[in-house]
């Protein structure tokens, strides 16, 4: 993780990103369309209430344009209570990006009246992800766009 690019007030740090799948296997390479699991070791230097508790995900191409905002206010989850060290989890059942290079923003804060920041971190950690078969035809998908979407395309 790259923690040069940080701020907010340091009551709670990310550390560490450990990739896997949802069967809890390291991944080395991550293909399009297949599940994935981003695990954000944190610490925390005093109490973070989870009520209270914000984290906002910002994908972005290697231009640096935002494609994709995670925002778990959005989202409508509830944390667990935050222990001194720990784990968050953001889980795609199937990451449908295409095969390229993204960057990822990670914003946390409080929102007591006003938002706290904990930990900013732009560009935290990078992921390249290679093209695979998502619509299982024996095709790898092309570079050509950024997404993937299950559809169908039919005459009738």
């Amino acid at each position: 993780m790259n923690v040069e690019n940080r701020s907010g007030n340091g009551m709670l740090r990310f550390m560490e990103l450990i990739i896997e799948n949802k069967k809890g296997e390291i991944l080395n390479e991550i293909v399009s369309g297949e599940d994935l699991v981003l695990n954000l070791k944190y610490q925390t230097n005093g109490f973070v209430d989870k009520l209270a508790f914000l984290l906002d995900i910002r994908i972005k191409d290697v231009s640096g344009i935002e494609l994709v905002a995670l925002s778990t206010e959005e989202m409508g989850e509830k944390f667990n209570d935050f222990k001194e060290e720990g784990y968050i989890q953001i889980i795609f059942d199937e990451f449908i990006f295409r095969g390229g290079k993204y960057f990822f923003d990670i914003h946390s804060s409080l929102k007591i009246n006003k938002r706290v920041a904990l930990d900013n971190l732009m560009n935290a950690f990078a992921i390249e992800v290679i093209p695979g078969d998502y619509y299982n035809t024996g095709t790898s998908n092309n570079n050509n766009s950024v997404f993937l979407m299950k559809s169908e395309i039919k005459n009738i």
